[in-house]
């Protein structure tokens, strides 16, 4: 990471001040102008660490000047050091405070303290870089983690052989894993926010299953052990799935698929019976299925 300067804008009137300024804080990028009206525009242009200001410039005063750096949004936080050949106990010090200064340093000044005084602040603001790129670095680091750890959770619902559908309080498809993909015929993404009744249930029972969802996510009755209904593949053709219910009422949560089985369908079709196990979550409904 590349240390950003600390820069330091300086503005009294006095040309010999500034001049024994730039000498004492010359490990600084210092900005030196004559007027508080010189300081608002630079101020308004380039990025500034800390304001050294003289109070008893001609024109516009150090308080007005410090009074209009507060006003300001994109310089309402930057600390304000006054300088000041007054009295320490004189009531323009505290007027001083009033209008946003953070601390004082009185002429003639020590370089000593001069030094000492911008040190500290300079030290806080490497600190608090420091911290924003650590945070920034965290939060990059948690991110990778929760894309690698998502990525795991898919990797387990694909290569483990059950269909696994998550559907939300509209019914929609919000997740659908390989393995479903395969069995209902689409190419992988192409249910995604898709009505899973309209699309992958037949016309004649689709009312009938849609309602039935409505009721297990609305909590009006706990599902039964064990139930079928016809889900519908891209090619058209019909499957009977058997679905043995599993009801969770945490707010995240997935069912888990037994052991299942295919079989014939009792009428003598020749329809595939594929079975799982559904779930329900909120805010939709989560159904495994595993084929042979």
């Amino acid at each position: 990471m590349i240390e950003e300067p600390f820069t330091v804008l300086v503005a009294d009137d006095n040309p010999e001040v500034l001049l024994t300024i730039k000498a004492i804080l010359r490990d600084y990028n210092l900005i030196a102008v004559q007027s508080g009206e010189e300081a608002l525009r630079i101020l308004s242009r380039e990025h500034v660490n800390l304001v050294l200001l003289d109070m008893r410039m001609e024109g516009m005063s150090g308080i007005e000047t410090a009074r209009m750096i507060r006003t300001r949004k994109q310089t309402e936080d930057i600390p304000i050091i006054f300088m000041s050949g007054i009295d320490k106990n004189n009531f323009q010090v505290f007027e001083g405070y009033q209008a946003g200064a953070i601390d004082y340093i009185f002429k003639p000044f020590s370089p000593a303290i001069l030094q000492a005084k911008i040190s500290v602040f300079s030290q806080l603001f490497k600190t608090t870089e420091e911290l924003k790129a650590s945070k920034a670095q965290l939060i990059l680091l948690t991110e990778e983690e929760l894309r690698r750890e998502r990525g795991r959770a898919r990797e387990y619902l694909d290569i483990a052989g059950v269909m696994l559908i998550v559907l939300d309080r509209e019914g929609c498809v919000t997740l659908l894993n390989r393995k479903g993909y395969e069995i209902l015929g689409y190419e992988e993404g192409g249910l995604l926010g898709k009505d899973w009744f309209s699309t992958c249930v037949p016309a004649r029972v689709r009312d009938e299953v849609a309602h039935t969802f409505r009721r297990l996510i609305n909590g009006d009755f706990e599902p039964v052990e064990y139930y079928e209904n016809l889900i519908l593949t891209k090619q058209g053709e019909e499957r009977i799935v058997a679905w043995h219910n599993t009801l969770l009422r945490t707010k995240r949560a997935i069912s888990r698929a037994p052991s299942v089985r295919e079989r014939t369908s009792p009428s003598g079709s020749g329809r595939k019976m594929i079975c799982g196990l559904p779930g329900r979550s909120s805010p939709g409904l989560s159904m495994s299925v595993r084929p042979p």
